[in-house]
């Protein structure tokens, strides 16, 4: 996601914006605020984490809402994996597609876990 996303800090630096403010929060919209920090996504990212301990991987010191940004993990069980590496990207999906309210039972409908 390295500058690829149009957070509005990206588009400030190319001059497409005025300012790169985020417009839920006003913190300075980057990819990580726009993924896991911003507070908009609170109750989405505990959702996601919630899903992240029935899949059996929240034990893992890596299982981290940071992992929407980062994603660097191992886990040996495959089953395991496909359901981790899912769980991410439709939820980043989610979040970008979702740019305005976002909604955590709209969340658990998309996802469907």
């Amino acid at each position: 996601m390295h500058d690829i996303l149009p957070t509005r800090s990206r588009l400030f630096a190319i001059h497409l914006v005025n300012d790169n403010q985020c417009t839920h929060c006003g913190e300075p919209d980057t990819v990580q605020h726009k993924y896991v920090m911003c507070d908009r996504l609170r109750e989405i990212i505990q959702q996601m984490m919630r899903y992240m301990r029935n899949i059996g991987v929240a034990k893992y010191n890596w299982c981290t809402p940071q992992l929407l940004v980062q994603p660097a993990f191992h886990i040996n069980n495959k089953d395991q994996m496909k359901k981790c590496t899912w769980l991410l990207g439709q939820t980043i999906f989610f979040i970008h597609a979702h740019t305005s309210e976002i909604c955590v039972e709209e969340y658990s409908f998309y996802v469907k876990m």
